[in-house]
C-alpha cells in the first residue's frame, strides 16, 4: 500500500496546480509515520465493489489505476458508515481510508484513501471542513460546485473542492474510481448533508 500512495504523491507533484503540490507533502509526510488502514467493514464486500476489476482494467484509466490493481487485494473496502449518505448511495459506493485518525476527530495531517461509485448514481450536494482533491483513475463523473451545472471529469484529472465548498457528483454509464485526501480540518464531524429528499423523479434534492 505504500507503493501506491507514494505512486499519488509523486503524480501530484509532477502537477503544475500549487494544491497539488501541498498534497504531493502531506502525503509523503504522512507516510513517515507509517500506513494504519482504517476498516469500518463488517467482513463483508460492499456491493459497488463489483465494478472495481472493470475500471482497473478500463481502456483509457490513469496510470495510477495500475499502482492500485497491484495491492487491490489487500484494500480493506467498506461502505461510509454515515446514515445521510447511506440514504442517497446506499449499495453504489464503497470507500478504503488509508491513512488519516480512525475516528472523527481532527488530526494533523491528511485523510487519504479510495472511493468507487457505481453507474447511475448521485451524490448529492455536500460539504466539509477539509480541503479535497479527488484523483480520477479510472471511468468518469459529473461535478457540480456551488449549484451550477455539472462538469464531467475524466481518468487523468484531479478535481479541488475547497473548505466548505457545497458541490455534488453524478455518474452516468460509466462507474468511477478516484483517490481521495482530506487536508486541513478533516474532522468527520465538519461533514454535511445539503440535500433534503427526492423530488417527483427520484432524484435527490
Amino acid at each position: 500500500m505504500e507503493n501506491f500512495v507514494e505512486a499519488c504523491s509523486v503524480w501530484l507533484g509532477a502537477r503544475p496546480e500549487p494544491v497539488c503540490h501541498r498534497a504531493a507533502q502531506a502525503l509523503r509526510t504522512a507516510l513517515d509515520r507509517g500506513i494504519d488502514p482504517v476498516d469500518h467493514g463488517d467482513g463483508t464486500e460492499p456491493p459497488a465493489l463489483v465494478h472495481l476489476p472493470s475500471l482497473l482494467e478500463a481502456p483509457g484509466r490513469d496510470g495510477l489505476a495500475d499502482a492500485l490493481g497491484a495491492v487491490a487485494a489487500d484494500l480493506r473496502w467498506f461502505e461510509p458508515p454515515a446514515e445521510n449518505l447511506q440514504r442517497y448511495l446506499g449499495g453504489r459506493n464503497c470507500m478504503t481510508q488509508l491513512l488519516g485518525p480512525h475516528g472523527r476527530e481532527a488530526a494533523q495531517g491528511p485523510r487519504f484513501g479510495t472511493f468507487l461509485i457505481a453507474p447511475g448514481a448521485v451524490y448529492p450536494r455536500h460539504a466539509h471542513g477539509a480541503e479535497e482533491l479527488y484523483l480520477i483513475l479510472s471511468g468518469s463523473g459529473r461535478w457540480s460546485y456551488d449549484g451550477e451545472p455539472y462538469s464531467t471529469r475524466y481518468a487523468g484529472e484531479v478535481v479541488h473542492s475547497q473548505s466548505w465548498q457545497p458541490h455534488a457528483i453524478r455518474t452516468d454509464d460509466a462507474a468511477l474510481l478516484m483517490a481521495w485526501i482530506w487536508m486541513g480540518d478533516v474532522s468527520f464531524d465538519s461533514y454535511r448533508m445539503e440535500a433534503d429528499g427526492f423530488d417527483d423523479k427520484g432524484e435527490p434534492i
